[in-house]
This record gives structure tokens, sequence and C-alpha cells, in this order.
């Protein structure tokens, strides 16, 4: 009985050390679009390097090809979202 619970929480320790890094490499592109008036290519190009840092992470780390896809998702929502606050 006890070996089933401590599973689920190896499994969430080890998840959390990705989503950790997850949240470094996003914070890392907030940070450098936010404080800078960057043209649109700057922006993709800065997006591009920090999606491929985040891939690269997860190749390493031998995660599923689920799990490279966060970073865009991630921005994609932030997106939608502010685009939702806009039109608001």
């Amino acid at each position: 009985m006890s070996e089933e619970k401590h599973i689920p929480r190896a499994v969430k320790r080890k998840s959390q050390k990705h989503y950790s890094k997850l949240l470094d490499i996003l914070s890392s592109f907030y940070n450098r679009i936010g404080h800078n008036q960057l043209s649109d290519e700057e922006i993709r190009d800065t997006f591009t390097t920090h999606h491929q840092a985040w891939k690269k992470y997860c190749t390493n780390k031998e995660l599923d090809d689920e799990a490279k896809q966060l970073f865009a998702l991630e921005i994609k929502k932030t997106w939608e979202r502010k685009k939702e606050k806009s039109e608001q």
C-alpha cells in the first residue's frame, strides 16, 4: 500500500524539476521581450532561441515529444489571454 503512494510522489517530484526548468526558460523569454522594444523579427528570433533551449533540455532528459511542445503551448495560451483582454 505505501509503495503505491510512494511512486506517484516520486513521479511528481521528477516532473516538478522539469516544470521548474520550463518556468525558468519562459521567464527568461518574457523578460527579454518585456523590457525591450523589439521588432517582430527579434521577437521571433528570441522565441526560436528559447524554444530550442527547451527542446534541447527535453532531448537531454529524454522527455517525450509532448513535453517538447509545452513551451510553445504556454506562449500560445499567454498570447490568447492577452488578446482577449485587449478586445474587452
